[in-house]
């Protein structure tokens, strides 16, 4: 299950890049594609990607708790992704937000794209 979640992590990667780029150039009139199919896409796939690292967060605490050992040393990578992405979830990103607003960063409006 750790390898479909890594590849599910990469392939997700490797979408988000493609997203940006075709955005990019959507932007600029180089190329006109509708990306909201591969956002809806990314979207699911992130939520795939949750759930799985939900289940293995509870098999690594199941295995925990049989044990009485965390295997912190030998599990440091995936300790560290999992405190990292609570750590995450838990920031208060409203104190960025509104500095965006103080200097003018910010859009309260959706910007659009209109053609020439």
């Amino acid at each position: 299950m750790r390898k479909s979640n890594s590849i599910l992590t990469a392939v997700i990667l490797v979408l988000f890049i493609i997203h940006g780029i075709l955005g990019a150039l959507n932007m600029i009139d180089v190329v006109v594609v509708i990306t909201k199919v591969m956002a809806w896409v990314m979207v699911a796939l992130i939520a795939v990607h949750v759930v799985l690292s939900c289940i293995l967060t509870a098999q690594a605490l199941k295995t925990w708790k049989v044990t009485g050992a965390p295997y912190f040393k030998e599990n440091t990578l995936f300790w560290a992704r999992r405190i990292s992405g609570i750590a995450d979830l838990i920031v208060d990103r409203s104190i960025m937000f509104e500095n965006l607003k103080s200097i003018g960063l910010w859009l309260e409006k959706e910007a659009r794209h209109t053609k020439r």
